[in-house]
């Protein structure tokens, strides 16, 4: 597929994935207790690792960004 990569489908899933973990890293870093984009990365890999074996790839970008996100809220109100 040509054209600029979304959220939703086409383009590289790579590109995809460090979109979603770049806007991540932004969105943690200025929380009132920032997360580091070392974590937050760790946290995305670990996420796209539980889809390792997922065999339509289209939706994993958006899933593993929900899970890491989760993950990620649930650190700063553990933080509080």
């Amino acid at each position: 597929m040509s054209g600029g990569a979304d959220l939703l489908g086409g383009g590289d899933e790579e590109a995809r994935l460090r979109s979603v973990t770049d806007e991540l890293i932004r969105r943690y870093d200025r929380a009132i207790r920032p997360i580091s984009a070392d974590e937050v990365e760790a946290q995305m890999d670990a996420a796209v690792n539980a889809y390792a074996d997922a065999r339509i790839r289209d939706f994993v970008p958006i899933l593993a960004e929900k899970d890491a996100r989760a993950v990620l809220r649930q650190r700063l109100l553990a933080a509080e």
